[in-house]
Parts: C-alpha cells; sequence; structure tokens
C-alpha cells in the first residue's frame, strides 16, 4: 500500500510535486481501511516539510523539489503532527500506537532537525498513547520545554525540550472505582474521567487543554500546579 504528499500551489491549485511512501500502511483500522498520513509541520525558512505515517516513520522532505531529506523509523504510528523547537534545531515528534504484535512503547522523540538522528526519547508514563501534537516554547533564557498530554489516564507532561527529562506530570483525578470497570462516566454529559487526545496552547506561563472528561484545564506552566478546570 502506497500513501502519497501532494502539495499544491495557493494560488491556482496548481500540482508540484508528489511524495510516495511505498508499504506505509503498517496499521489498519477495523473493516480493513488503511492508516493516514500525520499532520504536516514546516520549518521556519519554510524549505523543509516534516510528516509522519503509518510507516513508523518521521519524513523530512525538501518543500520545493519533493525530494527526501531523510527518515528516521520511530517504531510505532505517529498521529499527531511534528512540532519544531523554537531555535529551529530538533523537531518533536510522537507515537499514538504499538507496533504490530505489541512490541515497544508509545514515546516522544525529538531529532535533529538536519540529519533526523534521534537526540532522546521519553516513555509515555502511563501507558497511554500520544494522538496531539507537542507544544514547543522556549523562555527569555532559551530553556525549552515540550508539551504533551497521553490517553492513557490523562496526563499532561512537561519535558526538558533540550534532553527530554521529565520537569512535572499532571495526572487528573482518576475515575471512582464504582464506574471504572463499567466506563460510567462521573458526570451527566457523557464523558470519561481520561485522556488527552488535543494539542496543548501555552500562553502567558499558563497550559491550557481539553480532556475526555468535557473539561479545560488550566495548569501553571513552570509548575504544573493546577489552576482552573
Amino acid at each position: 500500500m502506497w500513501a502519497h504528499m501532494i502539495p499544491l500551489r495557493a494560488s491556482d491549485g496548481a500540482y508540484l510535486w508528489n511524495y510516495t511512501l511505498e508499504g506505509a500502511c503498517r496499521y489498519r483500522w477495523p473493516g480493513g481501511r488503511c492508516g493516514s498520513l500525520g499532520g504536516v509541520a514546516l520549518s521556519a525558512d519554510r524549505r523543509v516539510v516534516f510528516i509522519g505515517a503509518d510507516d513508523f516513520a518521521l519524513h523530512a522532505i525538501d518543500a520545493v523539489s519533493g525530494n527526501p531529506l531523510w527518515n528516521t523509523t520511530l517504531g510505532a504510528h505517529l498521529a499527531g503532527k511534528p512540532a519544531l523547537s523554537i531555535d529551529g534545531m530538533l523537531v518533536y515528534a510522537a507515537t499514538s500506537r504499538k507496533p504490530i504484535g505489541g512490541s515497544g512503547s508509545h514515546r516522544v522523540f525529538a531529532l535533529d532537525a538536519a540529519t533526523g538522528r534521534v537526540e532522546w526519547a521519553r516513555t509515555s508514563p502511563d501507558g497511554g498513547g500520544f494522538y496531539a501534537a507537542p507544544t514547543a516554547t522556549a523562555d527569555r533564557t532559551g530553556f525549552s520545554r515540550v508539551f504533551i498530554g497521553t490517553t492513557g489516564m490523562g496526563a499532561m507532561l512537561c519535558l526538558n525540550g533540550s534532553s527530554g527529562d521529565m520537569i512535572w506530570e499532571f495526572a487528573p483525578p482518576p475515575i471512582p472505582k464504582a464506574n471504572a470497570s463499567a466506563h460510567i462516566p462521573p458526570n451527566p454529559l457523557g464523558c470519561y474521567n481520561a485522556g488527552i487526545y488535543g494539542t496543548a496552547a501555552v500562553l502567558d506561563g499558563r497550559v491550557y487543554f481539553g480532556a475526555q472528561d468535557c473539561s479545560a484545564w488550566s495548569l501553571n506552566a513552570t509548575t504544573g500546579a493546577f489552576l482552573w478546570r
């Protein structure tokens, strides 16, 4: 099975190039439907396109010619789009499903944007996958952070963007024991008390995200302290 990335010129819709990923369908949805390409990220100079796919790899493509620059296998499906560090030196990507056969794990990766070399990898602390795109920030001193939520217990993670070290982890209250096995929602909106599938927003020292408990959350971006729900 092949997958294709085909950019069009914004002014007139003209076809520019076709990047083909051979054998990209390693994961199939129930019913046999092939998985899809992930989201796209552009380098700051708009010369490089970064995209993940069901071939379990992150690809870097020349945005002008469509020629491949590098691809790095990360071992599992990439659902969310990649994100660039503020200085453009690193590209962050996360895996959402374990490889076929059950080996491997859900991880957040940082790769050298120029070469595709893996600089660090961080395993999901609660066993859940990563379906959202990472959010990369940097403060005035240049210290970088990466924010991403998990689909397991719905934890929001803040990682050191340079090393991958955990800065803090915020886990929402667990599902009440009486409801956990039957997945009976603890509120009238029919929502589960776990799982973060959306990308976090960071502004003025606060992290904002939505979870499957049908709530929006706000945390202190530096400490992970709860602010409101």
